[in-house]
């Protein structure tokens, strides 16, 4: 009989925090789901938390359990969380087909990817509207500073790894090498902010060309150290 009590608590138990995630899913979900609505259709700045909140029909400290800020929603929504991009930067790592260019491309691309291409202009006004935002006060901003240095992490992370395979000389600094990726990438970005002409895939294209051409320098620097290979 014990062992029947112990065993129905046991799958009652099981059941119950099977719908408690379902739940927290869903409530997570419409909580992205509107700040993504009221982000394109009021502005970044003229949405608050108390907004959203109220449009989900949640409580606001409902939704601070979930995200701490709304910079943090917007992060989400239109940038690939850092927690995801590792787990992306994972599978880059398992793939022995990739190259050290490609990988790194994947990776940039990874970042960009929550981006909405079916709104590319709203997408486009609202990320000016957010740089504007952050400028004027960065230290009331620091999600969006952190993410970038987590983004200069992981490359130099993706890099150091590659530099262990013996795929980049050994005077290759990751670090500088990561930084110099981040250049190349924010230049790109800042450039399909203030160019409205500027396709999307065009700027994914122009990162993927410098960064290739970045590591074209590295690879024959390689061979001058290892002239046999």
């Amino acid at each position: 009989m014990n062992k029947f009590i112990y065993e129905y608590v046991q799958h009652k138990g099981g059941l119950m925090s099977g719908l408690r995630k379902r739940k927290k899913s869903e409530v997570r979900r419409q909580i992205l789901e509107v700040a993504g609505e009221m982000f394109r259709t009021r502005g970044y700045e003229r949405t608050t938390i108390n907004q959203i909140a109220r449009k989900a029909d949640i409580g606001t400290g409902t939704l601070y359990n979930y995200f701490s800020s709304k910079d943090e929603l917007f992060l989400h929504l239109f940038f690939c969380p850092p927690d995801d991009l590792e787990t992306r930067l994972s599978a880059i790592k398992k793939d022995t087909g990739l190259g050290v260019a490609d990988a790194v491309i994947e990776v940039c691309n990874a970042y960009l990817d929550a981006a909405s291409l079916e709104e590319l202009e709203a997408y486009r006004e609202l990320c000016r509207e957010v740089f504007a935002v952050c400028m004027k006060d960065l230290d009331k901003h620091k999600e969006f500073i952190e993410m970038d240095f987590r983004f200069i992490e992981q490359l130099s992370s993706l890099l150091e790894f590659f530099k262990k395979k013996g795929l980049l000389a050994e005077s290759f600094n990751p670090v500088d090498g990561a930084e110099i990726i981040y250049g190349i990438f924010m230049a790109q970005m800042m450039i399909f902010l203030v160019n409205s002409n500027m396709p999307y895939r065009l700027m994914e294209e122009k990162i993927g060309r410098q960064v290739r051409l970045f590591f074209a320098d590295e690879i024959r620097i390689r061979h001058r150290q290892y002239p046999g290979e």
